[in-house]
């Protein structure tokens, strides 16, 4: 598995960049949907 190691950082640090960024946009979205009530909220299972 040689061949899956990441040499260079730019790609580390884009690649953990860009899943900070959604994870920071789903915490967003979800506190968001809950103030606005029933806008943008999700349904409960």
């Amino acid at each position: 598995m040689s061949r899956w190691t990441v040499t260079d950082p730019w790609i580390f640090f884009g690649v953990a960049g860009a899943v900070v960024a959604y994870v920071l946009y789903m915490m967003v979205m979800k506190r968001k949907g809950e103030r606005e009530g029933e806008f943008g909220r999700e349904r409960d299972l």
